[in-house]
């Protein structure tokens, strides 16, 4: 009896299992089909997601002449020099690479004449034949104010 019982029930549980199997088939089979997604001329219709501020600081700024030498250490993240057009905000520095008025530059860059010759963790050194520029990301300004 024991023997005809185990395998009746063995191709009972084999046939169980099958149906269950063939509903994970009819599952994949409904995934399948290639879906269609976006088109790429529909991407440039989107709105950025993103929100970038403006601040008003930076569109009231007049620049102003100002000879830097190549001895002065500046400690502003804005350096103005002799002409106007030549302002650099230094925005941020990662590894090689400095974010200079809103754009990314490599050791080795040119910026209106300027070539970057050295970037710290802190600091970017430009030249431009005798004239040198740090920008640096360090500020005298304390707006943080610990108490003791």
């Amino acid at each position: 009896m024991k023997t005809i019982f185990i395998p009746i029930f063995f191709l009972f549980s084999i046939e169980t299992f099958a149906n269950e199997l063939s509903w994970v088939d009819e599952q994949v089979q409904a995934i399948k089909p290639q879906r269609s997604g976006m088109k790429r001329n529909d991407f440039s219709h989107i709105k950025d997601p993103f929100i970038f501020l403006k601040n008003e600081k930076d569109k009231e700024i007049k620049p102003s002449v100002k000879n830097i030498s190549s001895t002065q250490s500046l400690s502003s993240s804005k350096i103005v020099t002799t002409k106007a057009n030549e302002i650099f905000n230094l925005s941020l520095i990662l590894n090689n690479s400095a974010m200079i008025n809103e754009k990314w530059y490599r050791l080795g860059d040119k910026i209106n004449g300027y070539s970057i010759d050295e970037v710290t963790s802190t600091s970017v050194l430009l030249t431009k034949q005798k004239k040198k520029i740090l920008l640096s990301t360090k500020s005298n300004i304390n707006k943080l104010k610990f108490r003791r």
